[in-house]
């Protein structure tokens, strides 16, 4: 997903392990270079600019697209 347009959907397999991270506390955001991730229990959603994103959680996932004005 870049800062503005759609998300796409990329199959990769599993995740790449580079030692401790930071953890995105239920119930708080990160926001940087025209990107939000908000957490919270449900799930992890983020979105661009664009209103764009995706949604995560350990039952699902989707792709968000902006609602239509």
């Amino acid at each position: 997903m870049l800062s503005t347009g759609t998300a796409s959907v990329l199959c990769a397999g599993d995740s790449i392990w580079r030692g401790w991270k930071p953890v995105l506390g239920y119930g708080t955001a990160w926001r940087k270079r025209g990107f939000t991730c908000r957490s919270r229990e449900i799930g992890l959603t983020c979105t661009n600019t664009s209103g764009h994103g995706f949604f995560l959680s350990r039952e699902s996932w989707r792709r968000i697209k902006p609602r239509s004005r």
